[in-house]
Formats: structure tokens, sequence, C-alpha cells
């Protein structure tokens, strides 16, 4: 009498070995034998390791996408489509800074275009000498000074302009930049240090009178408010007081306030 066929031969190339407790790969579909089941070199696997014929085979069948960094050998099912110059790369190599993207450059020059802007504005607003750029827009702009802010706060607390209701020990001062459409030079002023950013800038487009369009939904016409010496946005539910102690502000720094559109 025949025993029925149990088990099965291992699928890996030299083993052929019949394992009465088989297992069946889930990416390629074929079975093997307990030592072969992790470490079969799997075409279907997203960590199988490529060879140069594999990956210059153009009779290879494989769903994979090769990784478009020159000298990249890998293949993956998963990649990642670079949004600065639209190619597909592996996961080693998805940052742009990890396969020199061109885009780099451009974002780099766009930075540093919004960056001479608003030192542009700031320093027109001072009547300091300008420097032509290469923005469109002929952005103008020169270095910034360091500030002993000791020294300005000590200026600033005896001209500085504000609601003499704030208590002394909660007043914050900075010198404030009003926007190109403004001709309102820049002045000292205080404000209370609990204020978050979003009651701030209103207080100073009322005081320079300035059209505050940002609940219309008009994105392009909506204000924001701007460190002058780092040009660092600021995050309009933050307070003052949090601000300062984080290092974002500094007492008796300069602060910008300019629509979005004319920042760019």
């Amino acid at each position: 009498m025949e025993l029925p066929t149990v088990g099965k031969h291992c699928a890996c190339e030299g083993c052929n070995t019949l394992d009465f407790l088989p297992f069946k790969c889930p990416n390629c579909a074929l079975t093997f034998c307990r030592d072969h089941r992790l470490h079969h070199n799997c075409a279907n696997s997203v960590d199988r390791i490529v060879s140069i014929e594999d990956l210059y085979n153009p009779n290879a069948k494989s769903e994979k996408i090769p990784c478009s960094l020159e000298g990249c050998l890998t293949i993956e099912k998963i990649v990642s489509l670079c949004a600065g110059c639209g190619k597909q790369y592996c996961l080693a190599h998805r940052h742009g800074v990890d396969h020199n993207c061109v885009d780099i450059a451009r974002q780099a020059a766009s930075a540093q275009e919004k960056k001479t802007g608003i030192q542009n504005l700031v320093n027109s607003k001072l009547g300091l000498p300008l420097t032509a750029t290469t923005s469109k827009k002929e952005v103008l702009g020169i270095p910034k000074k360091k500030v002993n802010y000791k020294i300005e706060l000590m200026k600033m607390k005896q001209n500085a302009k504000g609601d003499a209701s704030i208590p002394t020990e909660s007043r914050i001062y900075f010198r404030v930049h009003f926007p190109q459409e403004s001709s309102m030079e820049s002045q000292p002023l205080y404000f209370h240090k609990d204020w978050p950013v979003g009651k701030l800038l209103d207080k100073i487009a009322v005081i320079g009178k300035v059209s505050n369009l940002n609940n219309t939904g008009e994105e392009d016409k909506k204000l924001a408010l701007y460190n002058a010496e780092t040009d660092a946005i600021l995050p309009m539910n933050s307070p003052l007081s949090s601000l300062i102690d984080s290092g974002i502000l500094q007492n008796a720094g300069s602060i910008l306030l300019e629509r979005v559109c004319n920042k760019l």
C-alpha cells in the first residue's frame, strides 16, 4: 500500500529538501523548507538584494522600480516621488539632500529673496542705504547690525507709547515697522506680555491705520507679523512672553507687520 504524499520540496535552488511542515512565502507564493523560508532571495520582497545582471536585464520580470540616483542599484516596490525633480527614489535616497535634488538650489534662492525682501522693508523705513539684489521685484537690503538689547530697552522705556493701563512689570517693548502701504515711520511701542501674536497684530494694524483683512479669506492680502531681525514669522496663537522665553523674540527687538503678498 502506497503512502500518500506528505510534505513538499523546498523551491530554493540547490536545496530541494522535503519538508513535512513547509512554509509558503506570501510574496512569491513558492514553498520553502525551514532553513530557506526567510532566506531565499525572494523575487517579490522589498528587501531583496538585486544584482547588476537583474538590474540591466531587459527580460527580467519585476514589479519593482529602480532608484533614480546614479550608482544606486536598489529596486523596491515602495519608492518616493520627489516633488522637486519629479524622479523616483528608494527610501534611503528619498530626501532631496540625499540625491542632490536640483530643487534645493531653487528653494534656497527663494528663501534668500524672501529674507532680503524683509530686510529691505525694515531698512527702507530706517532710511538706511539700499543694495540691489537679484529678485524679480528688485528687493533691496543690507546686512543686519548687532543690537545691544539692554541699551535699546533703556531708550524705548523713555519714549515708547502704549496702553497706559498695562502694568509696568507686564510691558514688552518692540520697535514696530509698518507695511509698505503705511505712511507711518517705525516707532517704539509697548504691549502686554500675555497678549497672543494675533492680538498684537490687530493692535499694530489699528495704530498704523492698516486695513486688516485677515478674516476675509483672501490669503494674499492677509497680514502677518515677523521678527524683523531673523525674518521668522510669528505664530498667531503664541503669547509674547513665551516667544521671549524661547528666544524667538527679544524684548526691545524689532518686529515687522506686512502683507503676505509683499513678503514673497
